[in-house]
């Protein structure tokens, strides 16, 4: 069972985070296809965490589930389903995405992802653990999911997040 009033802290500290945080465009950009799970796989520190909380927000009928964090990190998986009025409620919004980030740590985290995905939402997952490797994504969600590699910053993301000005030719 979850402590509502924690997981209730756990959204407004993280919408007070995002609203003071400056989150700089990645070059990635991903596309939905109904019934169909996004998962941005890649490395260590490569900026998955943050490719997901810039798309959290610029798309606020989203639900930023950081699957390490204390409030969050034994949910069961109707939990997850028991969480969303809680956020509607709070949010005045109808959650349209679930942004699951570090999902492996999640016991049959696929079997979420398909119920998500069969109810209606859509579904961006990440994660670096060997788990979560191209290959295994497609086969754990049973074809159900389009992957996106997202490595450390290319030459000009560096450039870009330096405030260096880049000229095209």
């Amino acid at each position: 069972m979850f402590d509502e009033a924690f997981v209730i802290e756990y959204f407004e500290k993280l919408f007070e985070r995002l609203e003071k945080e400056e989150i700089k465009e990645r070059e990635l950009s991903i596309s939905f296809i109904k019934g169909r799970a996004i998962a941005i796989i890649g490395p260590r520190r490569a900026g998955k965490t943050y490719y997901l909380l810039k798309f959290l927000k610029e798309n606020r009928d989203s639900i930023y589930f950081d699957l390490e964090h204390a409030a969050l990190k034994d949910l069961e998986q109707r939990e997850f389903f028991e969480i969303i009025p809680i956020f509607e409620e709070m949010f005045g919004t109808k959650v349209k995405n679930m942004l699951l980030d570090e999902v492996q740590r999640i016991e049959m985290w696929e079997t979420l992802v398909r119920s998500l995905l069969d109810s209606g939402y859509r579904v961006i997952v990440s994660g670096s653990s060997s788990k979560l490797l191209s290959k295994e994504v497609a086969t754990q969600l049973r074809g159900r999911s389009l992957s996106y590699l997202l490595f450390p910053l290319s030459f000009r993301e560096y450039l870009y997040f330096h405030n260096f000005e880049i000229k095209n030719r």
